[in-house]
């Protein structure tokens, strides 16, 4: 607190305040943070705008360290975020939002990528004093809604009875909206640190009834699947661009009964398309749940634009057809939530930290969630660790997306919509985010088998055995490639003596040197490729029986359960 009262007390004003009447006092006092007094900017009292908005006589605003850092031109950047509440009211340290009042627009509002309640101070990275700075405000013209442009200005400030210059980096204020979805919140704990979180000492519940605050994961019951052979409905969400072919789903998917949603992105003009083309996929996953909320099917599968990609699963030749026509509707209704995707990588068992300092260059994703989190997720801490298998295909059921409030999903898509983040990153960071809005647990890493076996009918028998299967496909395909580049260089084969030698048999005989290599390429192709098959078959066989299938997801069978 010495250290602090040092650096920060103070009063705080423009130098041109004939262009820029602005100004505020930083003091502290016994509770925690910095506290922020007499703000104005351009001559309007912010106490009075909070009070207007909410009703609150004596607003109290706090300033508090996320210890998010950014080194810059030798220098670091320490953020701050402010934090409404009311000295009035039991001091409670959320923001204080009445019922018309929406926090999740705050950051809406922001400068380059400031948000409204961030304050950016300036250290030197040497001796880790505070040195000279600039201050952007952005002004408003009427307190209640916002002027359509923004003043900024740079502008030097000192601190009175401090022998050094201090000025602030960046003190934005933006009048707040009317709330437009159903999501409301009284108290809202800010981040202290990655991972850390101020609690709020009042009630633990923002509804009278004691249901959860809206952003903490709803509790899902497992469902309970239909009887054998009963109706399902299904929609297939695809994400695509102009250029992108999706024909498949017409030509290959004939009679499946799946009633498929093609969002164009880029295509305003399409019947199905999202209100921005902003967030890769995501836009369209959550515009397609926000519009159909209250007619959803029984199950709903989302996924890309290609039939063939590298993140479908290999088992089924990289096919989305195959993997739809073997989806177990049943282990979707059971577990509300199923990635797609079985194999764990990448992405399981430990992906992304982003509750790390460091900033891995291999994973900027990491450092983008930990600085989006608050916005996407108010209240919740940061986890120390995200993971689930890639690449953004998943199923749900209709229960499990009905335990959200359709006001949720309105915010996580206007986050998109707002956010600076690049497109291709915002879209990564609900890549590694989606398992969390629909399950709660910050790892969702199932079984390989499991998910294999329960999800699609393929049972091999336990996890050793499935990776087994890929690496023999592995190097099948590494094989593959090394004959490729055999044949380029030394021609065709001698098909006669790789005809008459096995592949162990080739290891001990002693063929010419110019077939050597690649007829033992070509023999270990043809017998790991043989083997394959007969793994599947077996698994295809093992798949068929639901007693086993429920055995390799651990759970009880009853007869005539089915799948």
């Amino acid at each position: 607190m010495e250290e602090a009262d040092k650096i920060y007390t103070g009063t705080y004003s423009a130098q041109d305040t004939a262009k820029v009447n602005s100004s505020f006092v930083i003091s502290i006092d016994d509770g925690p943070g910095l506290k922020l007094e007499q703000w104005a900017s351009d001559s309007q009292d912010i106490s009075q705008v909070v009070k207007a908005l909410n009703g609150i006589e004596t607003p109290d605003i706090q300033l508090y360290p996320t210890r998010l850092q950014q080194k810059q031109n030798g220098c670091v950047h320490q953020s701050f975020r402010a934090v409404f509440g009311s000295t009035s009211s039991g001091g409670s340290l959320g923001l204080v939002t009445g019922s018309s009042i929406s926090w999740k627009l705050v950051d809406s509002y922001r400068s380059g990528n400031i948000g409204v309640d961030e304050f950016l101070f300036e250290l030197d990275a040497g001796t880790g004093r505070y040195v000279n700075r600039s201050l952007i405000v952005h002004l408003t013209t009427n307190p209640i809604h916002p002027a359509p442009a923004t003043l900024m200005r740079r502008s030097t400030y000192t601190l009175p009875g401090l022998g050094i210059s201090v000025c602030i980096f960046a003190l934005i204020i933006a009048a707040w909206h009317l709330l437009f979805a159903g999501d409301k919140w009284r108290s809202i704990p800010q981040k202290v640190g990655l991972g850390d979180v101020i609690h709020s000492p009042g009630p633990s519940s923002y509804m009278p009834n004691g249901s959860p605050p809206p952003f903490n994961i709803s509790a899902f019951i497992p469902g309970i699947p239909k009887k054998q052979g009963a109706y399902y409905s299904k929609a297939l969400v695809i994400a695509k661009t102009k250029k992108e072919d999706t024909a498949w789903t017409e030509s290959k998917l004939e009679g499946s009964d799946w009633d498929v949603s093609i969002y164009v992105v880029d295509d305003p003009t399409a019947p199905l398309h999202p209100p921005k083309n902003k967030g890769h996929e995501a836009m369209v996953y959550l515009t397609y749940i926000i519009d159909n909320y209250d007619n959803l099917p029984d199950i709903m599968a989302f996924m890309h634009a290609h039939q063939f990609a590298w993140h479908n699963e290999e088992i089924f030749e990289l096919d989305a057809v195959e993997m739809l026509r073997r989806l177990s509707l049943e282990r979707v209704t059971r577990e509300g939530y199923m990635n797609m995707r079985c194999h764990w990588s990448p992405g399981c068992p430990d992906h992304l930290r982003p509750g790390v300092i460091d900033e891995d260059i291999g994973k900027k994703e990491e450092r983008l969630i930990a600085k989006a989190w608050s916005e996407i997720f108010p209240g919740m801490d940061i986890p120390q660790v995200l993971s689930q298998p890639c690449c953004a295909q998943f199923v749900l059921s209709r229960e499990r997306v009905r335990t959200i409030p359709r006001g949720r999903f309105v915010h996580y898509r206007q986050w998109l919509i707002n956010t600076d983040m690049r497109d291709t990153m915002s879209g990564r960071v609900w890549e590694y985010i989606w398992h969390l809005v629909f399950t709660g647990q910050e790892v969702s890493c199932p079984s390989q088998n499991a998910c294999l076996c329960d999800g699609y009918g393929v049972c091999f028998g336990g996890d050793e055995e499935v990776n087994y299967y890929y690496r023999t496909l592995w190097r099948i395909r590494d094989a593959n490639d090394e004959l490729k580049k055999w044949q380029e260089m030394d021609g065709t084969l001698d098909e006669d003596a790789r005809m008459r030698l096995s592949l162990d048999e080739m290891a001990d005989a002693e063929p010419s040197e110019d077939d050597s290599q690649g007829i033992l390429l070509m023999a270990e192709v043809e017998e790991k490729t043989s083997e394959l098959a007969r793994l599947k078959k077996e698994a295809l066989k093992k798949g068929a029986d639901p007693v086993y299938r429920a055995w390799a997801a651990g759970r009880q069978y009853k007869a005539g359960d089915g799948y």
